[in-house]
């Protein structure tokens, strides 16, 4: 049985956090404070997690532009292509599901002529392997257990729309530690003063070995909107499920 949860247009509350806790993983989403920029709706991020019976989880996270229908569309098609591929269990399997998620949402736009676009990124994590692909300027970052945080995947000015093409798409393949974690988040965490990044990678790295994944999310979702919370947050903390299904059977 699969585990699948997806935080999107429901949440349009300036100031709410709103949060989803699996084992090994939380996600988070929040409209924010107040934008300097105009946006079409309150709130155009959107995250989702699913997990598999195989020990899979996938993580994604997304920034829409112009509207928020492309990163909806973007976290729901992936999430649905996993549960058509039993959990995409290999490498290859994984990015060529991400790619078709990525190609179907871009045609889909241009045949609704929609201006909306969005950056992503998206994780697989499996035991000790995390693979991630990503178009536009969402982060992925991996900290160790000494906080040390190392940026995983570019940060560009390039969108999931109708006018996408694959030669934007971005992967790799990274060794996934017990004690790692992965964060995956919007622009608008560490740009808590639109356009200005006013959280430091090492804040980030900092807050996501806090606690359990879901204080992780907790503490960085707070900090945004602390530091001034002026764009959308979307963010989705990941550890090893062993480890902490483990914490939590010994806690």
């Amino acid at each position: 049985m699969h585990r699948h949860s997806m935080l999107g247009r429901d949440h349009e509350q300036k100031g709410a956090i709103a949060q989803v806790d699996l084992p090994g993983c939380a996600l988070v989403l929040s409209s924010g404070l107040s934008s300097p920029a105009p946006k079409k709706h309150p709130n155009e991020d959107a995250v989702g997690v699913v997990q598999t019976d195989g020990g899979a989880t996938v993580g994604v996270v997304a920034d829409a532009h112009f509207g928020r229908e492309s990163a909806e569309m973007v976290v729901q098609g992936i999430l649905s292509q996993v549960f058509r591929s039993e959990g995409m269990g290999s490498a290859h399997s994984f990015i060529e599901r991400v790619s078709m998620s990525f190609r179907i949402v871009a045609r889909s736009l241009g045949e609704q002529n929609n201006e909306s676009a969005c950056a992503v990124v998206v994780a697989w994590q499996c035991q000790d392997t995390l693979i991630w692909a990503s178009v536009g300027d969402c982060r992925l970052i991996l900290v160790g257990e000494d906080g040390n945080p190392r940026s995983v995947s570019p940060v560009e000015q390039t969108w999931l729309g109708r006018r996408y093409h694959p030669r934007q798409l971005h992967w790799g393949r990274e060794q996934f530690g017990k004690q790692d974690r992965a964060l995956l988040c919007t622009d608008g965490l560490p740009e808590c003063r639109y356009g200005r990044e006013t959280l430091t990678i090492e804040d980030l790295g900092r807050l996501t070995i806090q606690g359990t994944p879901t204080d992780a999310a907790q503490a960085l979702a707070k900090a945004a909107l602390t530091a001034g919370g002026e764009d959308n947050i979307g963010l989705l903390v990941m550890a090893s499920k062993q480890v902490e299904e483990n914490i939590h059977a010994t806690g």
